[in-house]
């Protein structure tokens, strides 16, 4: 027997040894390179989607944490007049349902690779957290206002619950992007 690095081959018979013990003649070698090759690509396929849904998920509340600072000094009226340009944003948040669903299910394909798999729960840990957030603060304010239509007295208080529980998640969903991305730079490629 050689030994060659990676595998050993018994000279002669075509039979090689990986390093987990698997043993497979020539013939089933090819096959089980194709579905080696096919788990790949599923993994980058996966990735791919987890960060492009992510980053599509960031750019609206991107948009809130850039346009805060300017809309916490408008006036009652105002403030109320520039919300109206949010109507039929919510149709965005089926997107972060899909980062969600991608990175979660990038986690289950980086299973057997600790650090990407790390990176993709943290990522769907984050996006479950934002959507913790946008229920328990960002969408209250939503109901209490009927979606900016209507003014009650503390709309105020309202208005910095809504503005901050968006900045907070534009942040959380930086952090999941980045998460996202990296748990793709460092994929193993599987053997």
């Amino acid at each position: 027997m050689r030994s060659h690095g990676l595998f050993s081959e018994i000279t002669g018979r075509g039979v090689r040894i990986f390093p987990d013990g698997v043993m497979a003649s020539s013939g089933s070698c090819s096959i089980m390179g194709a579905r080696i090759e096919k788990i790949a690509m599923t993994n980058r396929i996966l990735s791919f989607l987890a960060i492009t849904l992510t980053a599509l998920a960031f750019v609206p509340a991107a948009a809130h944490l850039m346009e805060m600072s300017r809309k916490l000094d408008l006036a009652q009226n105002d403030y109320f007049v520039v919300q109206s340009i949010y109507g039929g944003w919510s149709y965005s948040g089926w997107v972060i349902f899909g980062a969600l669903a991608a990175n979660l299910f990038s986690a289950v394909t980086h299973r057997g690779d600790r650090r990407s798999f790390s990176f993709s729960i943290v990522a769907t840990v984050l996006i479950g957290a934002m959507l913790l957030i946008f229920f328990k603060w960002t969408q209250p304010a939503n109901v209490a206002t009927a979606n900016w239509t209507r003014q009650p007295e503390n709309w105020n208080a309202l208005r910095h619950q809504w503005e901050f529980s968006h900045a907070i998640n534009a942040l959380i969903m930086f952090i999941a992007l980045q998460c996202a991305t990296i748990a793709a730079i460092w994929q193993k490629t599987p053997r």
